[in-house]
């Protein structure tokens, strides 16, 4: 997925390559092998991938036992509670 004014090809980006093993033991180093869960918030209509790059990032820590819970919030309203 690349934003909409990306002047190139998708092969030409650099990714990581995903390491779950890796990423597993260190967790268990760190004493969290049984996880933990966070909260992500995510706008809902701008830009327009924000809801499913959330998504993405969610899925891919689920295989690390990361559970993510995604708050979507609409753009004009604010997001820190004073």
């Amino acid at each position: 997925m690349t934003q909409p004014s990306f002047d190139g090809t998708a092969s030409s980006l650099f990714c990581y390559t995903p390491r779950p093993r890796q990423a597993k033991a260190l967790m268990a180093t760190a004493g969290m092998s049984a996880g933990f869960t966070l909260k992500m918030i995510a706008a809902n209509s701008e830009p327009p991938t924000a809801l499913s790059e959330a998504q993405n990032i969610q899925a891919q820590l689920a295989d690390i036992n990361i559970t993510v819970e995604i708050e979507s919030l609409e753009l004009n309203v604010t997001w820190i509670a004073g």
